[in-house]
This record gives C-alpha cells, structure tokens and sequence, in this order.
C-alpha cells in the first residue's frame, strides 16, 4: 500500500490560510497576510505585539515608526447647521500629491469649503510622494485614533507606475490585495477608487517614456474598475471625462501636477460622483 502523503496537504491548507482571497489577475502570487489594527485608541500607540490579531483575525500592519505619513494640517470641518456626529457620514480621501493639494485648495478657496458642500464630513489625507506599499501603513496609523469612515476613497498610484521593475501586472495586484483587505477588515466601508491622471511627465522617467506609461495607467485603471465594482462591492470615478492630457495648457508649469483649474475641475467631478454615491444612484461616475 503506498504512503499516505499529507505534508503536501498540510502546506496547501497553511498556504490558503495565511492568505485574503487571489485577484483575479495574480495568478501565482497570493495577498500577503495581515492583523487587524485597533481603533479608537488613546494618542500613545502601544506595542505591535499588543495591537496584533490576538483572535487570529486578519488585520493592518502596524505603520513603522520611521516612515510616517504626512497628514494635510487640519483640513477636516463640519459643514454649517449640520453636527459632525455619529449621523454624519465620514469621508476620508487618500493618497498622493492630487488629493493633497486638492483638499489644500478646497479649504483655502472654495465656497463649500473642505465638506464640498456635501451632507459629510470629509478628511483629507494626502501625502506628497506616496506610493501604493505605504497605503496599509498610512490607513492603520489613522485607525489606531478614528473608528473606519463610511467611504474611503483613494487616488493613488500614479508614482508607481514609473517605477521600472513594477509592472502594471504586479501593481493591478497591489491594488486587489489592499482591496481586498480592507472590505475584509471594515465591510461596513464603501471603498472607492479615483482613476489615476494622464500626465504630460512623470517622474523618474524620461519624456520619451510618458506615452508608455499613459498607456499602462490606462490598463490599470480599467482593470481596477471592473475589479471595485464587482469584487468588493465598491465604487469608481473616472476622471478622464474632464481632465484630459490635451489639455496642456490647464497643467502646471512641471506637466505633472494639477494647476488651480484643474483642480477645481477635479473636485467639481468628486463632488458630483460623491454626491450620487451617498444617495446610492450609481457606483460608477460618470454613469455608464
């Protein structure tokens, strides 16, 4: 009678375990896995031993205390006549350098002020030079104050498509598994995903490669939208109806980042799509 071979079975089922789900298009590579971060919190930050998954669910990595997130200074406020309590829906808007400047903007120069007019309360938390790998570290240090937000929305990604060892393929798998993870961790949160900008530069390339990686963020940014609204239950908005690399003369001086009007273009197109996500009229902006 041959031998009954089970260390095989052992590892697959160890494999499977230790893993959220496989996007769709990582075939042979698995989300890596991670413990629940503790919310609500007192500002000293204990120990990671003590903030791990002691009941073995899956949950954030604690941020390391050598890379930190730049917050945008205070640019939170409750829009007038309406309490910033529990009723209130909460918004956090993270990522790169687009939200950074666009919440700077929407709370120095608009009518409507950092809430653009809308029934929430929204947090703008953008960090200049992030990349997708900082996300978790960033969502677990604001998670150890503030309980999840009814809307997470994220616009980030644009700095790794320069980088050359990053494949769309590779980065389309980052993006699932941060995805994955966080409808995992608060399934209570609408996630949602802003479309990355055509560039005219990007950084750490040369000019000759911007038509590349245009056309790379164009295969990412289609993957992840079918991957959002189907997969996590999530929302998209696309931002090439309104902003669009032809428009050489809305660019700032860099050719990388938005100029006053196109920031006020871009959240013209947040507002809009934030608005009919909050009335639950569509989960793609603009509507298909």
């Amino acid at each position: 009678m041959p031998p009954v071979r089970t260390s095989m079975t052992k590892r697959a089922s160890r494999k499977r375990r230790e893993t959220i789900g496989t996007p769709s298009r990582g075939r042979g590579h698995r989300c890596r896995q991670s413990t629940r971060p503790r919310t609500n919190l007192s500002p000293t930050r204990r120990a990671p031993a003590e903030a791990t998954g002691a009941e073995g669910i899956p949950a954030l990595p604690l941020p390391s205390d050598t890379i930190q997130p730049r917050l945008t200074p205070q640019i939170e406020q409750s829009i007038p006549g309406i309490p910033s309590g529990s009723g209130t829906p909460t918004i956090w808007i993270m990522g790169s350098s687009i939200p950074f400047w666009a919440g700077h903007h929407a709370a120095t120069y608009r009518s409507g002020g950092s809430n653009l007019n809308l029934p929430a309360t929204i947090t703008w938390l953008g960090h200049r030079g992030m990349h997708w790998y900082q996300l978790d570290k960033a969502v677990s240090d604001y998670l150890l104050q503030y309980s999840p937000p009814k809307f997470l929305l994220i616009h980030l990604g644009s700095n790794d498509l320069s980088t050359p060892d990053l494949t769309s393929i590779k980065l389309i798998h980052q993006i699932q598994c941060s995805l994955y993870r966080y409808n995992a961790l608060f399934p209570s949160t609408t996630l949602i995903f802003s479309s990355m900008l055509p560039k005219l530069y990007w950084h750490g390339a040369s000019p000759t490669a911007s038509a590349k990686i245009n056309k790379k963020q164009l295969k990412v940014n289609k993957s992840i939208k079918k991957f959002i609204t189907t997969e996590v239950n999530g929302c998209y908005i696309n931002n090439y109806s309104t902003i669009k690399i032809s428009e050489i003369q809305l660019s700032r001086h860099d050719g990388t980042h938005l100029s006053k009007t196109e920031l006020e273009v871009y959240l013209n197109n947040l507002q809009s799509a934030l608005h009919m996500f909050l009335n639950k009229r569509t989960n793609v902006y603009p509507p298909n």
